[in-house]
């Protein structure tokens, strides 16, 4: 005896498709809370302090952005930061930059001691 075939309505893609949405708004929805404006700006103070400069660095907000118009590129934004040599060498040297954009790829972001090919700057005044 065969079996008779499966309607449509009892194939498995349904539920394929609602626990891959179901997934994928889970992993988006917990990457996004771990990505704040907050969380971020934290991060980036904690790493100037641990680099020890002579560079007092402020900044209003630091925030990662996963896409630009819809095509995948990570990148870190630091928004109105202002640089301030502590040693005075010769008068007061201060550099204020409107908008930093720093691309971030996999191979940066595991490998801490690699430098940034190439950092955007808007509007930077000395």
């Amino acid at each position: 005896m065969s079996k008779p075939p499966k309607a449509v309505i009892d194939q498995p893609g349904l539920k394929i498709i609602v626990t891959g949405l179901i997934a994928a708004l889970f992993l988006g929805l917990g990457l996004k809370s771990q990505i704040t404006s907050i969380k971020v700006s934290q991060a980036v103070r904690k790493s100037i302090v641990s680099m020890g400069s002579n560079l007092e660095v402020d900044f209003e907000n630091a925030e990662i952005k996963l896409s630009d118009w819809g095509i995948p590129k990570p990148y870190l934004v630091i928004n109105q930061m202002r640089l301030k040599n502590l040693v005075k060498v010769c008068g007061q040297g201060q550099v204020y930059v409107e908008k930093l954009i720093v691309p971030l790829t996999f191979d940066l972001i595991f490998n801490p001691d690699k430098a940034v090919i190439s950092p955007r700057f808007n509007r930077v005044e000395v």
